[in-house]
């Protein structure tokens, strides 16, 4: 049985052109916003955000939603060992956040010298437009 996404693309399937389409073209003008963009400002902020909203904000991330529903749809199996596939999941993902969000810390601490030059952030932006240019490039081959 067809449900969701499959079920609406089957009866409407100009619908995935016009989402390329529009997608494109919104990464297009992001492209350009990032290569045009300056340097970050110096900006103070009053409140930041605390440890507690940071947490609750993973929970309504959308990425992270949607890893969680495919990685439950695709390696657990409710009808024989729900526990034990739940919780070699649930280990596994742990240990990649742990494993990520050290790598971006490191990467952070590494990078911070070079992020302060003016040169860096410019060529950076320019770097990562190309870069998306060549993923709506990507999307037509």
């Amino acid at each position: 049985m067809n449900t969701g996404l499959i079920l609406v693309f089957r009866q409407y399937p100009f619908l995935q052109d016009l989402i390329k389409i529009l997608g494109s073209i919104f990464l297009i003008y992001l492209a350009y916003l990032i290569s045009f963009s300056t340097g970050s400002k110096k900006i103070s902020i009053e409140n930041p955000l605390t440890f507690f909203k940071a947490f609750i904000l993973q929970f309504l991330n959308p990425k992270s939603i949607v890893v969680a529903m495919t990685l439950i749809s695709n390696f657990v199996d409710p009808s024989i060992n729900y526990l034990r596939d739940s919780i070699v999941v649930i280990s596994f993902m742990f240990l990649m956040a742990i494993l990520s969000i050290n790598s971006w810390c490191l990467m952070g601490i590494y990078l911070r010298n070079f992020a302060t030059s003016e040169k860096f952030i410019r060529n950076f932006n320019y770097i990562m437009s190309f870069l998306l240019i060549v993923c709506v490039i990507m999307f037509y081959v």
